[in-house]
């Protein structure tokens, strides 16, 4: 039952291929690889995200994911023109134009072709993370407002280790 739920839940890290750990790492790797030589069997930790590649249509979701949840809200639609949300894949926003006070119209890399487009959205929300919010708006020289735009930024780091013992360890 649990590896059916795993299933369901698009767990990765388990015992398939398909979706590989969420924290890899070269370290990683010789740590673990030097407890399993010294009798510590030891594997990456299962996480309920997604980790399988989006591609021939298949989106990554997971347990309470964003992505899963846009997808069930009957709100995304093709990138045509129609109201709702579209998802591109190989797309990276490279800059904002702003009229006045406000954002008209964001400038596009399709990666894929190598080819920029103007978006003239109704509305845009500015959520690239601590670094690619920073550098948008800084390239987009939006910061001339603030002396603080690209100073104090910091990123979250992400350590987890999971260790499964037979018996309590003894002092």
């Amino acid at each position: 039952f649990y590896d059916r739920a795993e299933e369901i839940m698009h767990v990765s890290g388990g015992n398939g291929d398909t979706r590989p750990p969420f924290m890899d790492s070269p370290a990683q790797a010789r740590l673990l690889a030097a407890l399993n030589e010294g009798g510590i069997a030891a594997r990456p930790v299962p996480l309920c995200v997604d980790t399988e590649a989006a591609r021939n249509g298949y989106i990554a979701r997971g347990f309470d994911c964003s992505i899963d949840r846009l997808l069930r809200s009957g709100r995304v639609v093709q990138f045509d023109g129609r109201p709702g949300v579209s998802l591109v894949a190989e797309a990276v926003a490279t800059m904002l134009h702003q009229e006045g006070d406000r954002i008209v119209a964001v400038t596009v890399l399709d990666r894929r072709r190598d080819k920029g487009y103007e978006l003239r959205p109704r509305h845009v929300v500015l959520a690239g993370g601590a670094i690619q919010s920073t550098r948008l708006v800084m390239f987009s020289e939006l910061d001339t407002g603030s002396a603080d735009v690209g100073k104090y930024v910091d990123d979250h780091l992400f350590v987890q280790s999971v260790i499964k013992l037979d018996k309590p360890l003894e002092s």
